[in-house]
């Protein structure tokens, strides 16, 4: 019953962090279109502030006002810029359609998300508490460390089944109103032998077995704490 439970824990805890890897998923995601959104917004900004120079570029060109290939890397910067804007889009496009099912939405919808976060002159303040308290936080929110102390205790308790079951389990069952054969009550004897023998005979099996539960509840232990140490870290 407390191995069910546990397992019972252990799903819960995977419920979870597939919720959280969604909700970071999303997040991700909608960061994308906001970043591919902005730098359209921009290049397409530049592009049309630059319609008129490229004009006067070609134009000096031909006057012989510059140097060929002066215009030449003029007007290679513009088709680079023409390039960028292309490959935003395709990631602006590939980010939305992503995002719409993450969210479920349908495929014709448009989504148009808020990106004024990402606007250099008022970048977002964050209230954070101490790095202990973010610590604590990081560690009491991560699905994974419950998950092994769960599969640790499982591991606990069939040590606990093993080292039971090393000892003598044998049982015998009397009933003198069913048959007043002596046979039986010596076949009985001779059952509770054989049993016997044979437990004993199963003890260097129970006993590596004991081991090696020990050995991964060892094991449990130090990625438990590894893992920990990592998190930490990350804050």
């Amino acid at each position: 019953t407390i191995q069910a439970n546990d397992r019972t824990l252990i799903r819960e805890q995977r419920t979870r962090r597939a919720a959280q890897n969604l909700q970071l998923d999303v997040v991700r995601v909608y960061f994308q279109v906001a970043a591919a959104q902005k730098a359209i917004t921009i290049t397409n900004d530049l592009l049309n502030k630059c319609k008129t120079r490229y004009e006067l570029i070609r134009e000096m060109a031909q006057k012989k006002y510059i140097d060929p290939f002066r215009a030449f890397d003029e007007t290679r910067r513009f088709v680079d810029m023409e390039k960028r804007l292309t490959n935003y889009t395709r990631s602006y496009d590939n980010s939305r359609a992503e995002l719409r099912a993450l969210l479920g939405l349908a495929g014709s919808n448009d989504i148009i998300v808020d990106s004024s976060m990402l606007n250099v002159d008022m970048p977002p303040v964050f209230d954070l508490p101490s790095i202990e308290v973010q610590e604590q936080i990081a560690l009491l929110n991560r699905p994974e460390l419950y998950e092994i102390d769960m599969t640790r205790h499982i591991n606990v308790v069939e040590l606990y089944k093993t080292i039971i079951m090393m000892f003598p389990n044998v049982r015998m069952y009397l009933d003198f109103t069913n048959s007043t054969n002596s046979f039986l009550y010596h076949s009985s004897w001779m059952e509770i032998g054989i049993r016997a023998a044979y437990n004993l005979l199963k003890l260097p099996q129970q006993i590596m077995r004991a081991r090696s539960y020990y050995k991964q509840i060892e094991a449990e232990d130090a990625r438990n704490y590894a893992q920990a140490i990592g998190i930490i870290a990350q804050v």
